[in-house]
């Protein structure tokens, strides 16, 4: 006879099972964006984020189209993000060839990872 027990997989904050565990020797990826105010895009860290209404100099250097600029919060890869992702509604992937990385901005501060194909 089964017994249903709780999955000894990580869980993310809303209770949905992560994508799978980070590869070994690997941490698990932040769960929460890090809002920063520096002027340069090449101090961020994974889930490091920067709006650019924040940054004068980089928004005077970017399409009026991108409100922000993420590192990834698995690779640390440097994209440029839309309004409609910042606010959650459309997903984020990472720009970078090697990661698989996909997630949503909820209440414009928490990561909800997707899972991986």
């Amino acid at each position: 006879m089964r017994r249903n027990r709780e999955s000894n997989r990580s869980r993310q904050q809303d209770g949905a099972p992560m994508a799978g565990p980070p590869p070994e020797g690997c941490e698990l990826p932040p769960q929460a964006l890090h809002h920063v105010f520096a002027e340069s895009a090449a101090e961020l860290r994974p889930g490091d984020i920067l709006v650019l209404d924040d940054a004068d100099t980089l928004r005077l250097r970017t399409q009026s189209d991108f409100f922000a600029v993420i590192a990834c919060p698995r690779c640390g890869a440097l994209d440029l993000i839309s309004a409609a992702q910042y606010f959650g509604v459309t997903p984020v992937i990472c720009g970078s060839n090697t990661c698989p990385c996909g997630f949503r901005i909820v209440d414009e501060s928490r990561l909800v990872y997707m899972p991986v194909n």
